[in-house]
């Protein structure tokens, strides 16, 4: 189900640099096309559409994340 390709990098607009000023970061980008059911428009499109099948594998990447972060062998 995992793929592992490498995105390009690209500049977007985020206002997502302005909450790294004050506090721990990470973001994320999850590949929401599919070639073959036709869904390839981007974000802004107003033909855009997700595959839904990439909602469970972000939950599943967050889901982790939260519980390594929380855990309590990583507290000290």
């Amino acid at each position: 189900m995992y793929r592992n390709t490498n995105v390009p990098f690209r500049m977007g607009s985020e206002d997502f640099v302005y909450f790294t000023v004050e506090r721990p970061r990470a973001i994320m980008r999850l590949r929401c096309s599919n070639e073959k059911r036709g869904i390839v428009h981007s974000l802004h499109s107003p033909y855009f559409d997700i595959d839904e099948t990439v909602l469970e594998i972000g939950t599943e990447i967050f889901y982790e994340a939260v519980k390594c972060y929380l855990s309590p062998s990583k507290k000290k």
